[in-house]
């Protein structure tokens, strides 16, 4: 038993060392974002800020919610490939599909790792796909209930909290509920639990 638990708490140790060089690199290129959306006085300026606070958030609470490497490195590459929107990457499509449904749908596959890796162990595989894509559905709400506000408030913009590029239509907050959605299903059917 002792060897079993010698085992764990050298991989935890391991992981635990990994997230901390995970934030400061993601931390270091999100200041690098930050400074340039300063210079380009966008609006970016304020995700980046937002970003690098949940990314501590998360790694000052990883024992208690699991956070893996790989958890975390795809939550910091989907803050970075966020923040790109300073350069206009916003304004871009690929295959007729927007960059926002892009990032969208890298959210919901970010989540679910994050959250199947969270109940991993405690709940049977369905379980787990429901209550990961019930969290996801919450959080998509609330991000879009944030950024609907944050028009009301600002008008329109960039960032998280505007409607800008790659917001468009009158249902595009069920469009980027969606594309979180489609994200996380294809992720928690294929993914081990």
């Amino acid at each position: 038993m002792n060897g079993t638990q010698d085992k764990g708490n050298k991989v935890t140790s391991l992981t635990n060392k990994h997230n901390i060089l995970i934030l400061w690199l993601f931390i270091f290129i999100l200041v690098i974002l930050e400074i340039y959306s300063i210079y380009a006085k966008s609006e970016f300026k304020f995700d980046s800020l937002i970003m690098m606070a949940i990314l501590l958030i998360v790694y000052l609470y990883e024992d208690k919610i699991k956070l893996t490497n790989l958890g975390f490195s795809l939550l910091g590459i989907l803050f970075i490939l966020h923040n790109l929107g300073a350069f206009g990457f916003y304004n871009l499509s690929f295959i007729g599909i927007g960059y926002d449904k892009y990032i969208h749908f890298f959210a919901g596959i970010v989540l679910a790792v994050m959250s199947s890796d969270m109940l991993k162990n405690k709940y049977p595989k369905l379980r787990i796909i429901g209550i990961s894509l019930v969290t996801i559905i919450a959080l998509g709400v609330i991000h879009e209930a944030f950024e609907n506000l944050g028009t009301a408030f600002f008008g329109q913009g960039e960032g998280a909290f505007f409607f800008g590029p790659g917001d468009i239509g009158r249902h595009d907050s069920l469009k980027d509920i969606g594309a979180s959605i489609l994200g996380a299903i294809i992720t928690l059917i294929f993914k081990k639990h």
